[in-house]
């Protein structure tokens, strides 16, 4: 029976030998021999020094033994590798005469070491090495290097440097005899004191744009804080970047919560926080040091660092006993207590980076913050406050080490810091070179004036420049500067070029006419696209650190003249910003109806916009208020539970008014979250909302149309009502004979309205009758206001969009002048890319009309005008004032205006900024594309072609050709709302007049979408065969596309090249011999009757897929393995 005492006989040296001997690997080590070199370990940022200056080292003896024979003989011994059986450098003295003299004299003693070699290194450093202060390198530095260099003699090779050596070496670094003389000059050191961190921490609140995660935010908000109190080196805090990869950072095991009673506030939190990893000790765990933060007043709350490690931790799930705020503010504990952290949660660290995953960026799970990104954070909104200089971590170290410089002793600082007790960093690195002494008030015995320290610290503080207009990026002209630099250039046309290669090869392999076999085109095609891709990674680098550069250059100037913005009192020049609506719409919430007669009802058209509710903006409100209510410890727990309440991830751009969940999710679509999807959802349910209203409201009644057959039948909804009068709408449709409203007005006394642009309009002011299957509702991207029309006579929403029309456009109805200036701006344009660009958000200051709008991530802040459809007088005012709110609709709108942009398209994008082309996805500005061969919009044809068709079109056309390109123009399927049709094309509520609609839209000629870039074309042959993407030259299929539905139909058609003169009318089908083909490759997006055309020697893809016959032709069946089918499949038959 075993025995349950927790102490046992003290055991011998050798029974505890012999049972740790009993590990196999321990036993092995135990044996090693002891006969070699060993080295202290060192630090792994000493080591990378070390191997810095090995590397210098390395590169001096090769210079020297790379001289002619008669030179390089001295330096022969010299090893480039320092190890133990090397010697070290000697001769100091006047060379001997003997060369082997001295080699036989060093062989006898290793250790006789004169300075004359290391001297010669020491002057090959500083002229060899670049300074960043000064063309040469700093005295300082290469001293360090040259300290470092004589005591890693011992280290590496077990020999130490002769006192006389050392001593001459260093001599000779600090005389006149240096073949240069070195820059003393050091870097500025700012030092940033709690205004300056204050004003930084209010920057990282307020922004909403550049965080990935919220709570990216809270820890680097709160590792500033902890900086700037325990002026503790970031290796402490965060992932050294001597360390990376050790994850090594602080974690919730390093804090302590304290709970202590207190009679003012139910209680009172301090939190204990262990530093261990401190410079020199990092493996040594019996050093470490201590100290305290409690809890920041309501007034402070934006920098109250307790509050932030409480949500973090909650977060976290990280204490045993507590899961919400509320449980530790419950009631006033009996005695103080601390917080019992979870085992499996105390080595998890508190700072942890960020990663991507399915559903975006989220925080690691266990991956400590690194410095670098803690460091550009630090840098990106320092620029973004206006600081002059980037805040860095040690700006915060030494701005409370001066603080408690003043107000501690010496033991305490240095404790502090960290620093040993003889340690003088203090005064070399770190105190400010400004005395906050009154030199005037000690001079004149007056004392020293509080006043005056106060203006003292404020000029020596990093706030003393700070801008807030300060730039932030490359203006345009500097931008295109940087994007027409001849190195840029050269690395963008090797790009293309590489990729004409690529293209080549593919068009070889897929020909079979190559002199060389599959695989070496294979290889050569992956090599060369593995080149492309590093001649891409080499352009953007240089791009980054050019533009890194240039910027600095730009903020230093910008800097240098604020004496004379502030004496001139100029303000920096800034975009001119878009023009804001300055009219919200007519009051028309009050329509009433002119009856009550059958399929009548309440009508109103409401203009309105949702309150917003957004859980930061009252975050902030409640951080930053204007009067503190409540307790310390109840504002504590409030502002703690909506930290908690916060998003994982910043919400995306909406409207106003309009917001995601708080799990970043559409409140009607939880797997979408962007805001424009968001915006779309909210549409549908007011639509859906609007329409109810409409049933709900409807008074059963009979039909009224004279001589109607179901004139004594009631109808007993609105559904049915409308049903049965959409068979009277059509006959007012219809062109047959000269329509008439029947509708009576009186018993047997019909309406007789003969001529009406919209029937729908008529019936809803004429009869009071809404024949709409669905309400009507418009957003207003100007005013961002909603209008519901239950009345259906569009009355509200033409009078709305007549006020914008009057602000914005009527001014520039009338041109001023007869002469019109189409020379192009060229502030942006870049030639070589085929762009030009603009600033976001740019406008013309009332200078001209502004039709290109502010589209930034699906959202429309300003919409796009159509600057032709809004000065045709002969179009209703809600088709003139179209509002785009998607850069893809308004592209497709403007390729129909094509005779008008045969001559000024160039002038269109330059002056006006309107993409006629297309957008390029661009972060820092707009850019638009030029007009090229390859644009759906060909500016180079001689003939006026109809976007629509391949036929020429006449001057003369008929009326109805107007109406049909009328209708085709201003299709419902080329914009963002639902609802925009109505005007031109009629009722669309009932289902005659929708196929005669869709027979009028139907195109004359046959349309085609390219399946590689997904662009719809008419002469589909001709831009396959001419095109310059790879993608369409490696795909080179197509499918039929149905302009009305904007639906591909059928399948793909494969290209065939022909080698007769091609003919713009002819199709290239495959063969129907062999039927539709029955084997398709993921990879390559291409059909084959049989996969072994393709597989294995033309695609690395190990994997296809076969056609299941039995649903649809169309669909495509599970993937295969190309080797498990091919084991078994029908021999192969090649075509001839």
């Amino acid at each position: 029976m075993a025995s349950g005492f927790l102490t046992k006989d003290r055991l011998t040296h050798a029974q505890v030998l012999e049972q740790r001997l009993a590990d196999t690997e321990l036993h092995a080590r135990f044996e090693e021999p002891l006969n070699v070199h060993h080295h202290r370990k060192l630090a792994k940022t000493t080591l990378k020094n070390h191997a810095l200056i090995l590397k210098y080292w390395t590169e001096f003896v090769t210079y020297y033994q790379s001289k002619p024979p008669i030179i390089a003989q001295k330096y022969a011994y010299l090893s480039a590798k320092i190890a133990p059986d090397c010697m070290m450098p000697s001769a100091g003295m006047p060379f001997p005469i003997s060369y082997v003299d001295i080699c036989i004299d060093i062989y006898v003693d290793k250790c006789t070491c004169h300075p004359e070699h290391i001297k010669e290194f020491v002057r090959w450093m500083a002229m060899s090495l670049v300074g960043r202060l000064d063309t040469y390198i700093s005295k300082n530095t290469l001293s360090s290097y040259v300290r470092t260099f004589l005591g890693f003699w011992a280290f590496y090779a077990g020999l130490l440097v002769p006192p006389q050596t050392r001593m001459q070496v260093l001599a000779y670094l600090h005389s006149e005899d240096m073949v240069v003389q070195l820059t003393t000059k050091i870097r500025k050191k700012p030092v940033a004191d709690i205004v300056d961190v204050n004003i930084l921490i209010r920057a990282m609140w307020l922004d909403s744009t550049h965080f990935r995660t919220s709570r990216m935010q809270l820890q680097l908000i709160y590792t500033s804080l902890l900086s700037a109190v325990s002026g503790e080196r970031p290796g402490a805090l965060v992932e050294a970047s001597g360390y990376r990869h050790s994850d090594q950072a602080i974690t919730h095991g390093d804090h302590s919560v304290w709970i202590i009673p207190s009679q003012k506030t139910i209680v009172v939190i301090a939190i204990v926080i262990r530093i261990r990893l401190l410079k020199g000790h990092r493996d040594d765990d019996s050093f470490y040091k201590e100290f305290i933060i409690f809890e920041e007043p309501s007034d402070r709350r934006s920098a109250c660092s307790a509050m932030l490690y409480l949500a973090m931790a909650l977060e976290d799930n990280v204490f045993e006993d507590v899961q919400t705020i509320d449980q530790i503010f419950v009631s006033m504990p009996e005695r103080s207590h601390h917080l019992t952290i979870k085992e499996d949660k105390k080595a998890l660290p508190l700072l942890r980076n960020e990663e991507r995953s399915p559903d975006g960026w989220q925080i690691s799970a266990d991956k400590p913050l690194p410095y670098y990104r803690y460091l550009s954070l630090l840098a990106l909104y320092s620029e973004l406050a206006g600081f002059e200089a980037h805040v860095t971590p040690y700006c915060f170290r030494r701005g409370a080490a001066n603080i408690w410089s003043s107000e501690l002793t010496e033991e305490q600082r240095k404790l502090l810091l960290g620093h040993t007790p003889n340690s003088g960093t203090f005064y070399n690195s770190y105190q400010s070179r400004l005395s906050t002494t009154d030199v005037q008030g000690v001079q004149d015995e007056r004392g020293q004036r509080v006043e005056v320290i106060d203006l003292i610290k404020s000029i020596g503080r990093m706030s003393s420049t700070i801008d807030p207009n300060a730039p932030t990026q490359l203006t345009l002209a500097e931008r295109n500067a940087l994007l027409t630099d001849p190195v840029i250039l050269a690395l963008l046309e090797r790009k293309v070029e590489l990729e004409c290669q690529v293209s080549n090869l593919c068009d070889q392999l897929a020909s079979g006419n190559s002199k060389h076999n599959d695989a070496s085109l294979l290889l050569q095609i992956e090599q060369t696209r593995e080149e492309i891709k590093q001649v891409a990674q080499k352009r953007d680098t240089t791009l980054r650190r050019e533009e890194d550069q240039r910027l600095q250059i730009m903020r230093k100037n910008y800097f240098a003249k604020a004496s004379f913005r502030a004496l001139n009192k100029s303000a920096p020049e800034k975009p001119i910003k878009l023009m804001a609506a300055t009219f919200s719409g007519n009051d028309v919430s009050n329509l009433n109806s002119p009856g009550a007669e059958a399929g009548s009802f309440s009508n109103q058209s409401i203009p309105m916009t949702a309150p917003s509710s957004d859980p930061y903006t009252s975050f902030l409100c409640h951080i930053y208020p204007s009067d503190i209510i409540g307790t310390d410890s109840k504002h504590l727990a409030t502002s703690i539970t909506m930290l908690l309440k916060m998003p994982k991830r910043p919400f995306p751009k909406c409207y106003p008014g309009e917001m995601p969940t708080l799990e970043n999710k559409c409140p009607n679509l939880p797997r979408m979250t962007a805001g424009a999807h968001i915006h779309t959802c909210l549409q549908k349910q007011k639509i859906k909302d609007a329409s109810a209203a409409l049933d709900e409201n409807y008074i059963p009644g009979q039909c009224l149309w004279l001589s109607c057959k179901q004139k004594m039948e009631i109808f007993p909804d609105r559904k049915a009502f409308l049903k049965h009068l959409d068979r009277h709408l059509a006959s007012l449709h219809s062109r047959v004979s000269l329509p008439s409203c029947k509708w009576q007005v009186a018993d047997g006394v019909p309406c007789g309205q003969d001529e009406c642009d919209d029937w729908n309009v008529h019936f809803a002011e004429a009869h009071a009758i809404n024949v709409e299957a669905t309400a009507h509702v418009q957003f207003c991207y100007f005013c961002d206001t909603w209008n519901v029309d239950l009345s259906g006579d569009k009355h509200a929403w033409h009078d709305h969009l007549i006020g914008h029309y009057g602000t914005l456009y009527r001014p520039f109805a009338v041109r001023q002048t007869d002469h019109v200036d189409v020379t192009p701006s060229i502030t942006g344009l870049l030639e070589a890319q085929g762009s030009v660009e603009f600033d976001i958000e740019e406008g013309f200051g009332g200078k001209r009309p502004e039709f290109h709008g502010h589209i930034e991530s699906g959202i429309a802040f300003t919409p796009m005008i159509c600057p032709w459809c809004v000065y045709n007088e002969e179009l209703p005012m809600i088709i003139r004032m179209m509002q785009f709110a998607s850069n893809q609709a308004f592209v497709h709108h403007l390729s129909y205006h094509k005779k008008q942009l045969t001559t000024i398209i160039v002038h269109m994008i330059c002056y006006h900024q309107v993409p006629i082309c297309r957008t390029e996805r661009c972060v820092q500005v707009r850019r638009l594309r030029l007009p090229t061969k390859d644009n759906k919009v060909d500016v180079d044809s001689d003939s006026e072609v109809d976007m629509m068709s391949n036929k020429v079109t006449e001057t003369n056309t008929s009326g109805r050709e107007d109406e049909l390109s009328l209708r085709r123009m201003h299709g419902k399927t080329f914009f963002t709302d639902p609802q925009e049709l109505e005007t031109i094309a009629g009722p669309s509520n009932n289902s005659v007049q929708g196929q005669r609609k869709k027979k009028c839209i139907s195109p004359t000629e046959e349309h085609w979408r390219c399946s590689g870039c997904h662009h719809v074309y008419i002469n589909i042959l001709d831009h396959i065969r001419d095109a310059t993407q790879a993608c369409c030259r490696d795909v080179a299929a197509y499918r039929a596309f149905d302009m009305i539905s904007k639906k591909t139909i059928g399948e793909d058609i494969t290209w065939l090249p022909d080698n007769s003169a091609s003919s713009s009318k002819k199709r290239c089908r495959t063969s129907d011999t062999k039927g539709p083909p029955k084997h398709y490759c993921p990879s390559h997006r291409r059909q084959f009757h049989d996969i072994r055309e393709h597989m294995p020697n033309l695609c690395k893809n190990k994997t296809f897929r076969i056609r299941d016959e039995s649903v649809s032709r169309s669909i495509w069946g599970p993937s295969h393995d190309f080797a498990t089918w091919a084991a078994t499949a029908p021999p192969f038959e090649k075509d001839d």
